[in-house]
């Protein structure tokens, strides 16, 4: 696993079967059931996968649980919204399933 504190620490390379957690300051976001945030990436055109993109599952993890929001191939940008379904913590995540490594230019999460 590997973990971006404030994800600042980009570009950074994920390789193949590498979950990357992102946190609010080392720690997990805490959010109200019914608030949205805004979860953001730009990822760079790896060789090979420019025309389908690169297969990765974005989602949220919260208690321990892994919850998809995304499965599939993204190109460069990937922009999504996540309501919180309850009150509680919770931390966004990319998981590479893609054979080569995927390289994070730019990250938010708002």
């Amino acid at each position: 696993m590997l973990n971006i504190g404030d994800y600042w620490d980009i570009p950074v390379e994920i390789k193949n079967g590498v979950m990357c957690q992102f946190r609010d300051g080392g720690q997990p976001w805490t959010l109200a059931e019914g608030e949205t945030v805004r979860f953001s990436l730009t990822a760079g055109l790896v060789e090979g996968y420019e025309e389908r993109g690169q297969p990765m599952e974005i989602g949220v993890l919260r208690d321990g649980a892994r919850v998809p929001l995304f499965n599939g191939n993204l190109n460069v940008t990937m922009d999504m919204h996540f309501t919180a379904p309850a009150d509680g913590s919770y931390e966004f995540y990319l998981l590479n399933v893609c054979a080569d490594s995927i390289y994070l230019l730019d990250v938010s999460v708002q």
